[in-house]
């Protein structure tokens, strides 16, 4: 085979020699030997120069193709790569027909919804259960010692009367023992999300209605940050005179992960994007910033919780990690300090 110049070689990759750039190559041996690295925005597929399948762009990111390789080197922030070679959120189901309920978990899939399992994706469990700290508490069963007993995808506080995170409720405290300032409030019914206009629970993911958290709307759409709360926009939908119409999760050349945030206060409209210096990053999975919450404080998606030190999302809730969201820990610990012990 002929060989090429470095000329040639940044030329095909889409290069001119006035570009700035940071490359590596590999050892010759195969498609993902040409890479950008470097670039603070969504990962980049390897630039296969044979015409193979690894020319098709981005990947690893949630709703994206996984990346070439094995594990984690396919889907970053704890994803999971789906049997279609698509990326799918820590937090997330595993698509419909994969055989019994499944959610990606930190990187695997793991059966969700029963009591005991982890919450399936937007928080969902079996039977009115309730979602509390990533795992699904039966009905009867005990929410939190602060905010009282799973009733009907509720957590009731008998001893004060009140309710929180089921539909219309308050949002329950995601850091009661820090007085909140730190975690997001959070429900615990399926889809729902908090509202910061009414600091209650209501339903989230439909057209011209809240965003649910993460910044999570379904089918393409696209969270518009405009008004006092986030409203989903549907594929299609204008995004305002200026940013054009949102498609595939982002308005036109901005919103998405490694483009502009979008002007006129929309931001960053993509699934776990948040705005860092006009631009759009990653937000909510394993080591990836944590995202703004709807009602204030950090957003990360389960198994994580974030970092109010470092701002970082990283795993909770076993042995020496810090709490989960309500300052819950896995069986048999409790949360100190905000570290389960």
């Amino acid at each position: 085979m002929r060989s090429l110049s470095l000329t040639s070689l940044l030329l095909l990759a889409g290069c001119t020699l006035a570009d700035s750039f940071d490359y590596r190559f590999g050892d010759g041996g195969g498609a993902g030997d040409l890479g950008r690295i470097s670039d603070g925005g969504a990962p980049d597929a390897p630039l296969a120069l044979d015409g193979g399948a690894a020319d098709a762009g981005p990947c690893g990111l949630p709703t994206q193709v996984c990346c070439p390789g094995v594990g984690a080197q396919q889907c970053v922030g704890g994803g999971c790569c789906s049997k279609a070679q698509r990326c799918i959120a820590s937090g997330d189901d595993f698509p419909s027909g994969t055989g019994a309920n499944q959610v990606c978990l930190d990187g695997a899939p793991a059966a969700c919804g029963a009591t005991g399992q982890p919450c399936c994706g937007r928080d969902t469990c079996a039977s009115s259960g309730c979602c509390v700290g990533g795992d699904c508490v039966a009905t009867t069963g005990t929410c939190t010692s602060s905010t009282g007993t799973c009733t009907l995808a509720s957590c009731a506080n008998l001893a004060t009367s009140t309710n929180c995170g089921g539909l219309n409720d308050s949002c329950c405290p995601g850091s009661p023992a820090a007085g909140g300032a730190a975690i997001a409030d959070y429900c615990v019914a399926s889809g729902l999300a908090c509202n910061p206009a009414s600091g209650r629970c209501e339903q989230c993911g439909v057209a011209d209605q809240l965003c649910c958290e993460g910044n999570y709307c379904p089918g393409g759409g696209c969270c518009s940050h405009l008004g006092a709360s986030p409203v989903c926009l549907m594929e299609g939908a204008s995004c305002g005179d200026v940013e054009g119409t949102c498609v595939g999760g982002g308005c036109t050349g901005c919103g998405r992960v490694g483009e502009p945030c979008c002007g006129d206060s929309i931001g960053c409209t993509a699934q776990f994007s948040t705005c860092v210096s006009s631009q759009c990053q990653s937000c909510g999975g394993r080591g990836q910033a944590c995202c703004p919450g709807n009602n204030g404080g950090h957003y990360c998606s389960e198994p994580y919780v974030c970092n109010a030190q470092s701002t970082m999302c990283e795993h909770c809730g076993v042995k020496d990690e810090r709490c989960c969201a309500g300052d819950t820990c896995e069986p048999g610990r409790s949360c100190q300090s905000g570290i389960c012990g």
